[in-house]
């Protein structure tokens, strides 16, 4: 019939095409034959999803670090072409007061505003990574950003004035006053 038809599934990503010639041959004697040639060309399908470099992620920030300031890098590939393996990043959960912010393209959190480590001490962002493809197939990793203390918290007595009333008969040595300080930063 002359018809070419597949026998078996196509994959983009192992052969983006097909160069097949095909030899036509008469009954006669002696045989006559002809060859034409025919160039497939397979075309991508969006079936693959973004993978990440890593399973997860972890980072550690100083509370004093300026807005601005490099997080984490993260970086997801995709094998399908053209738009298919075109990968955007986002922050999908983890923060809440919008401490972070991604580049798209680049997968790159930065600082976004201030931290106080003691009022969040860590984080665990959830960044996906979305290809554009139609649909769009996405993957998803897990960012582990603890914060380390900065000395930004004086000492802080437990009251503001003392008075104490001692006998002069008392032996050196005699507790007078227990002060309680307490400081909010880690002791090192």
């Amino acid at each position: 019939s002359g018809m070419i038809t597949l026998l078996d599934g196509l994959d983009y990503e192992h052969a983006t095409g097909y160069f097949l010639t095909i030899e036509a041959r008469d009954g006669g004697d002696p045989p006559l034959q002809t060859r034409c040639f025919c160039n497939i060309t397979v075309t991508d399908e969006n079936d693959n999803a973004p993978t990440f470099s890593q399973p997860s992620y972890s980072s550690l920030i100083n509370e004093a670090a300026q807005v601005g300031e490099n997080v984490a890098v993260v970086t997801a590939t995709d094998i399908d072409s053209a738009a298919n393996g075109q990968v955007n990043y986002r922050i999908t959960h983890g923060d809440r007061h919008n401490q972070f912010q991604i580049d798209k393209k680049s997968g790159i959190i930065t600082l976004a505003n201030l931290l106080d480590r003691e009022m969040v001490s860590s984080y665990v962002l959830e960044v996906e990574a979305m290809d554009a493809g139609n649909p769009p197939k996405s993957s998803s990793v897990l960012i582990h950003v603890d914060v380390s203390d900065a000395n930004d918290n004086p000492p802080i007595f437990s009251g503001s004035n003392y008075t104490v009333y001692v006998q002069e008969d008392r032996p050196f040595g005699h507790i007078l006053l227990r002060l309680e300080v307490t400081d909010a930063d880690e002791s090192p």
